[in-house]
């Protein structure tokens, strides 16, 4: 995954990624080394969905980004940046529909949506 997201564009926010997942590999190497239960039924942290999804999003896998998106939703589902990720996913989609319910998900959860991305979602159900 730190491969995948560093293959993108680089910016101030994929550095935040790369730093979130290099992060998640050191606490998960710590504790395999001191000999405690990290299995896979263990949940995968939001950020590291929120992360994958990101970096599936730029490379255009946008049906594997949406999946991302709802796996970091289910692990904290006051995600507000996944709610807002989704919404820009299905804009693109024509989903729009889906983009505004993710919109106000991410509102009800503290996070501030971008008023162009609102403005965009409801002039596209408008037409």
């Amino acid at each position: 995954m730190r491969t995948q997201v560093a293959k993108g564009p680089q910016s101030d926010r994929t550095q935040n990624s790369i730093r979130q997942v290099d992060n998640a590999i050191r606490i998960t190497t710590e504790e395999k080394s001191r000999g405690l239960n990290i299995g896979m039924e263990e949940p995968v942290p939001s950020f590291v969905s929120l992360s994958l999804g990101s970096a599936l999003f730029r490379a255009e896998r946008y049906t594997e980004a949406e999946l991302a998106y709802k796996a970091a939703i289910k692990a904290d589902d006051k995600g507000g940046e996944a709610h807002n990720n989704l919404a820009a996913l299905y804009l693109m989609q024509a989903r729009y529909t889906d983009a505004m319910v993710e919109v106000k998900a991410a509102e009800k959860a503290g996070f501030r949506v971008n008023p162009e991305l609102k403005d965009e979602i409801k002039n596209k159900m408008a037409q």
